[in-house]
């Protein structure tokens, strides 16, 4: 699995052959299996690094206070709105184009603290409206272009969701800033693992991965916060 990966990011394309003797059963076991791994390396990682600087459980700690409603959004939402704006869009086409560069819009105010994430309704109703003047911009040309050069258009995806992780991350003392490439670590070999699974099996597979994926990093708060 890491080679095929690691492969996909060297050459990424959008087209990828498909391979139909597993059931969804077994392909979907042997995913899981695989996040689960790569969930139980970084927690041995960041517990070897606590070993010489426990400030590293500060890096890691959440921003936000958790509450039953964030560990809900964060467990069945976000997933699902990270992989309509950075997944969605790797099977170009001017609809899934238009959709995720809106999302990415969103993202982009969120950052800039035009608003807050958590208020749904703000976002979602943004939407369509980014999308619809996407749509309309969006040429047979720009299609063209981005499947010629699929490659930087996925390193670019791929590196716009890397970096939007570092708002999970508090960075307060100067050596904070050294384990950056360690914590983005993760999301970076996720992004491609995700973008993977989306052009080898498909959107919809790829949004249940990542769900579980948040689950299992969730698995914490939930075991405090939802204790009956």
């Amino acid at each position: 699995m890491l080679k095929n990966i690691f492969d996909f990011l060297r050459d990424p394309k959008e087209m990828l052959p498909v391979k139909k003797e597993l059931t969804f059963y077994s392909s979907f076991w042997k995913h899981l299996k695989f996040i689960l791994l790569i969930t139980f390396s970084f927690g041995s990682l960041i517990f070897l690094i606590s070993l010489f600087d426990p400030s590293i459980y500060t890096v890691i700690a959440k921003r936000d206070e958790k509450t039953r409603i964030l560990i809900l959004l964060s467990t069945l939402f976000y997933p699902f709105f990270e992989e309509v704006g950075f997944r969605l869009h790797l099977k170009v086409t001017r609809l899934n184009l238009a959709i995720s560069f809106s999302i990415q819009t969103i993202y982009l105010f969120f950052l800039f603290d035009f608003f807050d994430m958590t208020n749904l309704i703000i976002a979602l109703l943004s939407i369509f409206p980014f999308a619809l003047l996407f749509y309309f911009v969006i040429n047979p040309r720009i299609i063209t272009y981005l499947k010629k050069e699929f490659r930087f258009f996925f390193y670019y995806n791929l590196l716009f969701f890397t970096l939007l992780h570092l708002v999970n991350y508090r960075l307060i003392e100067p050596i904070h800033y050294l384990y950056v490439l360690i914590v983005l670590s993760l999301p970076f070999l996720m992004g491609t693992y995700l973008s993977y699974i989306r052009l080898k099996i498909g959107f919809l597979f790829c949004v249940l991965i990542h769900i579980c994926f948040n689950l299992f990093l969730n698995i914490p708060y939930i075991i405090e916060y939802y204790p009956n």
